[in-house]
Order: C-alpha cells, then structure tokens, then sequence
C-alpha cells in the first residue's frame, strides 16, 4: 500500500503561518541556516524550551516548511530537521511523510482536531524531552498547571508569594495578584520600621487597570491578555491569584470546564507551568481535606495536573498543614499520613511559612477534643472569628506592648473593615483593655 503524502500548504498559508508568530519564523530560518540539527540542538542555540520547539517544528512540517531525515543510532532514533525554500517548493519531496496528517489527498478530509502520532514516534520524540523539574518540592513540576486551596485566612498568599520567591531567584516568574491592593502588599511585606522586603527582580507582580477592563465578556479578555503579555516578556512561569477572576461561577461545570480548557491549551501551547489558587467552600474544620473540598465544579480537580492545600491546625492559632491532595507526575509524598507542618511567622519584613516537621493529619485535627465537645455540649469550640482575634492581638500585644488604635490596624496588614470586626470581637471576648490615660490597648491580664 503507498503511503499518502503530506498536503502541501499554498504559499499564502506558508507566508501566513510565518508572519503569524515570531517564534515560528526564528525557528524556520534557524533550519534555513543550519539545515540537518535536530530540535534538542535548536532549542538550545536559541534559549527556548524543548516543548515549545516541537509545537513550533510540527506548524512548519504542516505547512511544509520543514523535512523530516530520522537516523537510528544504539538503538534510539533522532528526528533531524531541514528548511525547504518557500519559492522553490512547488511539490511534497519524496520520502516524507506526516505522522500529524490533517488532510487526505483522496478528498475524505479529517475533522483538523486531532494529532496523529505513532506510539513510537511518540516515544521517540518525547525522549528528547528532558524531563520536568520540580518548581516547588514534588507539589508543583514545569509543564503543569497546580491549584493551591484552603479556607480563607489559612495563608494562601503568603505561601505562594514564598514558592514564587524561591522560584525566582533563577526565572521569571508573572504573579497575577487580583486580590491585594498594591498598599496592601506593601503593609504586608515591611517590618515595624518600615523597612520593605527585597525580592528578586525576577518576580514580576502584575495587576488589573480596572479603568481599561469592559464587562462584556471580561473573562475571555482577561485570559487573552494573560497569554499574550505572558508571551510578548518571555515568561513561562504564572501564578494566579486567584481563579474566581477568570470563572465567575465555578460551580457551573461548563463554564468551569472551558476555563480548564483553555488554561490547558495555553500550557500545552507554550509549555507553560501555571499555578493557580482556590478557596474552599464553607467545610468541617474537623475533617481531613479532600478532593471535594475545592470550591466549584468537581470537574475542575480532573483538569488539574495537580492540587494541594492548606488546613488550619489544632496545635496554635500560627500553625497550618500543607497536603498533597493530586499529583499526575509521581506519587503523593505528603498525603495525610505525612503532611507537612508549618508556622505563619515574619522574619523583619518577610512574611512566610516555616516548617517544623511533618505530621498525620489527624493530629492537626485533633479529633479526640471534637469527640469530647459532642459528648459534652458544654465543651464548646472557639468560633473561627474569636479564634482569628485572638490571634491577631495576642501576636501584635505579646511582651507587655501597648498601642493605639492606629498602630495596631498598621501593623495588622488588614483591611479596615476585617480589622475593625476583630477589634470588636477582641474588646467582647476582654482579651484586650483599653487605657483612656493613653488611648493604647494591651493584653488583659487574663
């Protein structure tokens, strides 16, 4: 049987696809130039990553502006690639064939939706992928879109903030910050002297300019400016904070399956790492995190390459657990027999998560103290906004300090009225006093 030949491009779709994008046509006259390398070789002369070379190779080999020469050598097989002069080519050379045929020469068309590949063209040219490195332990590895989630307060910022901090120090990296204000984010990372932290110039921090956003179809738009300034600075590395921003409604499977797919479709086309935060809806405190507990569609966790999140701790008001929840690259490390522990605390101007340990879950949970309260309803559990206000002023109050009302709301990094609301569940519950000499409050005796 004769093998079909690829579909030879017109010379307006050859000059179209060129013009289209400036990655395509560097890789294009690359081959122009040295006819015969292979894409490991041109990935590194020109700086790009391996994954992004092979997308940009199979457009030109679609449109007939590569030829394909594989040798085998030890037992391993090597694509080699060569230009073919757009002028000059007026036919399909001999010898080359597609296995990414979009069209049949006999008229029966294919539906242009799928890529077709042998399993061992498939391995052949998968092997000269180097594998993917981990971006943050064995949570979050290159090519992969990750959700971090957890219940509002567990610190979710804060420890993405740290994972693009380490991440940076050898990358760019976009963080698209659409929850801070820019003065929030500057009460957050300064100490009591007003000394800011210092991070690498890799980090890049990015926010709306809501006086250009339109409501129509915002959304998409946003989305598409993702990609393209992603793009035009180079970066493959983006974390999202946070994911409501792009879904309004998560919890309407299709709309939250076609946000997955097109965040899918700009990682698989760029090859592209996105980490992505999430809350967690209303839960029971008492029970381990799972699965379920990511708000929105239970879709969403399918799409996703991985998941993690935060729990708050029984131990202290200052210690959560972090816990694998997917991995699709190895397999989960820190599940809930060995989630790691760690302490919210601010080291001069830096605020992070320090870990001191790992731990099972369940002794984060502290279950026999939940079974006492059932069996004994006069145990009463602390309400989670008596227990955020107890921790905020016997943070900023510890040593004997006594401070007005302005400094402490400066000091606690909060919004007026979150601040204001833990004032007045402090000042009911007297774990703070106020002096009228001094208009200072301090820590009650008690």
């Amino acid at each position: 049987m004769m093998k079909k030949s690829r579909r030879k491009a017109s010379p307006i779709d050859q000059e179209r696809l060129l013009a289209s994008c400036d990655a395509t046509k560097t890789i294009y006259q690359y081959f122009v130039s040295n006819p015969g390398n292979n894409a490991k070789k041109c990935a590194s002369d020109l700086g790009f990553q391996i994954g992004r070379v092979y997308n940009h190779i199979a457009k030109l080999r679609d449109a007939a502006l590569l030829t394909l020469r594989e040798e085998r050598d030890y037992g391993r097989t090597t694509a080699y690639y060569s230009a073919v002069n757009m002028q000059a080519s007026t036919k399909q050379e001999d010898g080359t064939h597609s296995t990414r045929t979009h069209k049949q020469d006999d008229g029966n068309s294919l539906c242009g939706l799928f890529q077709y590949k042998s399993f061992n063209t498939t391995l052949t040219e998968s092997r000269e992928l180097a594998d993917p490195l981990p971006l943050w332990k064995t949570f979050w590895y290159e090519g992969e879109i990750c959700c971090l989630f957890g219940d509002t307060g567990t610190g979710k910022s804060i420890l993405t903030v740290q994972i693009a901090k380490e991440i940076a120090e050898s990358k760019k990296i976009l963080y698209f910050d659409f929850e801070l204000s820019e003065k929030q984010f500057e009460m957050r990372y300064k100490d009591t002297d007003g000394t800011l932290c210092k991070f690498p110039d890799n980090l890049i921090r990015v926010e709306i300019d809501l006086d250009r956003v339109e409501l129509h179809d915002y959304e998409t738009r946003l989305i598409e400016g993702i990609e393209k300034d992603a793009l035009a600075m180079g970066v493959d590395t983006l974390v999202i904070d946070n994911i409501t921003w792009l879904c309004s409604n998560m919890e309407d499977g299709d709309l939250a399956g076609k946000l997955m797919m097109k965040l899918i479709r700009m990682k698989k086309r760029h090859n592209w790492s996105i980490l992505v935060l999430a809350h967690t809806p209303k839960r029971d405190a008492q029970k381990p995190i799972s699965q379920n507990d990511l708000a929105g569609s239970k879709r969403v966790l399918n799409f996703l390459d991985s998941a993690f999140s935060i729990g708050f701790s029984e131990w202290s008001v200052d210690i959560r657990y972090i816990k694998q929840i997917k991995s699709r690259f190895g397999r989960i490390i820190y599940g809930a027999d060995n989630v790691i522990s760690a302490e919210v605390k601010k080291d001069g101007a830096f605020l992070y998560f320090d870990e001191i340990g790992n731990a099972k879950e369940n002794d984060h949970l502290n279950k026999k103290r939940a079974t006492t309260a059932k069996q004994d309803e006069s145990i009463k559990t602390e309400p989670k906004a008596d227990m955020l206000a107890r921790q905020l002023f016997t943070k900023l109050l510890s040593g004997g300090k006594s401070l007005t009302n302005g400094e402490l709301e400066k000091q606690s990094e909060l919004s007026h009225s979150t601040f204001n609301n833990r004032l007045n569940r402090a000042k009911a519950m007297k774990i703070i006093s106020l002096n009228p000499e001094t208009s200072c409050y301090s820590l009650t005796s008690t």
